[in-house]
């Protein structure tokens, strides 16, 4: 009531409702505040190009806003400078994620990991055989996190540069415990398709992610995932589906999905 705008809010009155026997309701305050996707359920999968030119993605759920995640300001929602849209549907197979960034300069993207190390996923370049701390997290990427369990604590992790280039990972605990527990977070790879493509003015990827690994299992109709997607640009700018509050990985703190 005092607060009809505050995204901070709406999250917590919905989250309230949805934990507390409401969840129709409290998946109504999510939906109505953009923080809720209703992921629909198509039969012929895009050809994973990087282009989004395919009639799938004109049918697919569509999301254009995100806010800033700014250290401090916990609980401000402050729109991204920078445009971005991501589209989501699912086969009976995959679940299928476009992105398209805006970008003014594509010339100046920041793409320092060129190649994945499948044998230690998430991990600095250094374990490249370099001698930088460069990390695909300060290109210019995006981040998706799944909690296809909604525990609200464990969860899938990709990073993803305009190369294509990626690196994942599985939080088996919450963001406090990783912190002394980095085992936790290697030694899991998905099972994806993705290709990058860079344009006048943008940047886009198509991601497939298949169903059937242990972390990822098929959803049914009705299935609810956490979910939420970030837009890093430059290294500088952090720009959240759904803000967060106090780090990125909250899985607490995520949107939501649910599969039609």
């Amino acid at each position: 009531t005092y607060f009809p705008h505050s995204k901070h809010a709406a999250y917590q009155l919905g989250r309230f409702y949805f934990d507390n026997g409401q969840q129709e309701k409290g998946s109504q305050v999510l939906r109505r505040h953009g923080m809720l996707l209703d992921v629909p359920r198509l039969e012929l999968p895009p050809e994973i190009d990087g282009r989004l030119d395919d009639v799938f993605w004109q049918r697919a759920a569509r999301a254009d806003s995100s806010y800033k995640f700014i250290w401090g300001a916990n609980f401000a929602a402050v729109p991204a400078e920078v445009q971005s849209t991501f589209y989501m549907a699912y086969t009976g197979e995959a679940l299928f994620i476009g992105f398209r960034g805006h970008d003014d300069h594509p010339d100046s993207l920041v793409a320092n990991i060129t190649a994945s190390d499948p044998t230690r996923d998430g991990d600095l370049a250094t374990d490249r055989g370099t001698t930088t701390q460069e990390h695909i997290w300060s290109d210019d990427c995006i981040e998706l996190f799944f909690d296809a369990n909604l525990d609200h604590r464990s969860y899938v992790h990709f990073g993803i540069n305009s190369l294509g280039v990626w690196e994942d990972e599985w939080m088996s605990a919450g963001a406090r415990e990783q912190q002394y527990n980095p085992e936790q977070r290697w030694g899991w790879s998905g099972d994806v398709d993705i290709a990058a493509h860079v344009g006048e003015d943008y940047w886009s990827l198509e991601f497939r992610l298949n169903f059937g690994q242990e972390q990822v299992p098929a959803p049914e109709p009705g299935t609810i995932w956490g979910f939420n997607l970030v837009r890093v640009f430059r290294g500088q700018q952090y720009n959240q589906w759904v803000r967060t509050y106090g780090s990125g990985l909250r899985p607490d703190d995520f949107g939501m999905l649910v599969f039609e």
